[in-house]
């Protein structure tokens, strides 16, 4: 039975505006197909839920911006937990984590501000307990790091996820990764049908200046969202010959895109990180451009066009691409 509106005479239309309060967008936009009525009940709702996503579907922050950038945002999604979920490609180009001298950001915290940031950090079930207080002290001493680790932890929809290089006075991930670790073993030993439940449980593409120092890139350091189920895709800029050390701790990678540009990795390197991975995958070296490439630098792309293909079954193409080709 429904009353004049068409809705079902048990629940009447305030309530079930109340039950659209607390609906995502793709749920709305189902609920609304329905009919004419949910159509219009739900219209509110999906203006805001739009304006969220548009709003909230990137965040990225560089060196120009003002330094209390991370806060305000980490004080924008604890006062609307909604806006999180929209977030899908964080950028973090630059942070502020010296905190051994004197900070970049003067945290302007109030009393209400304070007391949310800490009911976060006390609910948020990621960060171990005995590194709370630790934690927090350094969150509300200016340590941008931390803010951006909570902030990731409360972005069920996070896809794309760029951090910038430790070497360059930049995010040292000292909390997050020790965090993602756990988040991996429990993600993979979940049932892939009850959907995703976890923090980066839908990250597909990593990005970072991740590389240790003049060694090549390191990792060993960004080992636990390698081991997440969902990533595919990585690119690790600026990277020298030195680099791929393949994390002992790591089983056979499921990452399907490696991408190098400014590399100058040597065949033999790459052919030895290829061989941890299942497969089937596509890595690609463009070298910078800036200096003479060197001799033994003579490949790429490598092709593993299968799980389980041996190195005979491998396509390796030579010479290195450079960026100033690429543009031609």
């Amino acid at each position: 039975m429904t009353n004049k509106m068409g809705l079902p005479t048990i629940l009447p239309a305030e309530l079930w505006l109340a039950i659209l309060s607390h609906l995502y967008l793709p749920d709305l936009v189902s609920v609304s197909a329905t009919s004419s009525v949910f159509q219009a009940l739900a219209a509110e709702s999906l203006a805001e839920h739009r304006a969220l996503r548009h709003r909230f579907h990137r965040i990225g922050h560089d060196h120009h911006h003002e330094h209390d950038y991370w806060y305000l945002h980490l004080l924008t999604l604890l006062r609307e937990p909604v806006a999180a979920y929209y977030v899908e490609v964080l950028t973090a180009e630059h942070t502020n984590t010296r905190l051994d001298t004197e900070p970049w950001t003067v945290l302007p915290v109030s009393p209400v501000d304070e007391a949310l940031i800490r009911e976060a950090v006390e609910k948020e079930d990621w960060i171990a307990d005995t590194e709370k207080e630790k934690y927090l002290n350094q969150l509300l001493a200016g340590d941008e790091d931390a803010m951006v680790t909570l902030m990731i932890l409360r972005m069920p929809n996070l896809k794309r996820l760029t951090l910038p290089s430790h070497c360059w006075g930049g995010l040292d991930i000292q909390h997050l990764m020790p965090i993602v670790a756990r988040i991996a073993e429990t993600a993979s030993n979940a049932d892939p049908d009850r959907g995703p439940i976890f923090p980066l449980s839908e990250l597909e593409h990593y990005e970072g200046h991740v590389f240790n120092g003049s060694y090549g890139v390191d990792f060993e350091s960004i080992a636990p969202l390698m081991a997440l189920p969902s990533l595919r895709t990585m690119c690790t800029p600026y990277n020298s010959e030195g680099g791929f050390n393949w994390p002992a701790s790591l089983p056979k990678s499921r990452v399907r895109r490696i991408d190098i540009p400014n590399g100058e990795i040597t065949r033999e390197v790459i052919v030895d990180l290829a061989r941890n991975i299942r497969g089937p995958c596509v890595i690609r070296q463009v070298a910078t451009g800036y200096n003479d490439t060197p001799e033994d630098v003579d490949w790429s792309v490598l092709e593993i066009p299968f799980e389980g293909a041996c190195e005979a079954e491998w396509t390796i193409e030579g010479d290195v691409d450079t960026e100033d080709s690429d543009n031609e």
